[in-house]
């Protein structure tokens, strides 16, 4: 895959697998607004449902995606919740069982 520079208003995968709409790149610090947001509350610091939607990622554990598939990974995560969202990235039901308790991206 291309490295692809990810800017403002482009979209991308996280390292928790949401669908995230860039707001900011500060050299690699990425700030975005979750597509999923409304789907993790009480969840990852989403106690609060007012809660302003901005999430932060290094852009080295981040993968660029189209606008499209965007809106696919959000249907996705709408249809089949966290569970089927790691199983869609190739995740085993054990591993994404792993990952959701641990929070961390898988390393192949």
């Amino acid at each position: 895959m291309e490295n692809t520079i990810i800017k403002s208003n482009d979209y991308y995968i996280d390292s928790f697998y949401r669908p995230v709409k860039c707001i900011k790149n500060d050299e690699g610090d990425l700030t975005g607004e979750s597509l999923v947001h409304h789907l993790l509350e009480g969840r990852l610091g989403c106690e609060d449902p007012g809660l302003i939607n901005e999430w932060f990622d290094q852009e080295e554990f981040c993968e660029f995606i189209s606008f499209e598939k965007a809106l696919e990974m959000k249907q996705v995560w709408e249809d089949s919740g966290e569970k089927g969202v790691l199983i869609f990235h190739g995740f085993v039901p054990d591993e994404a069982d792993d990952f959701i308790k641990n929070w961390r991206k898988k390393i192949n």
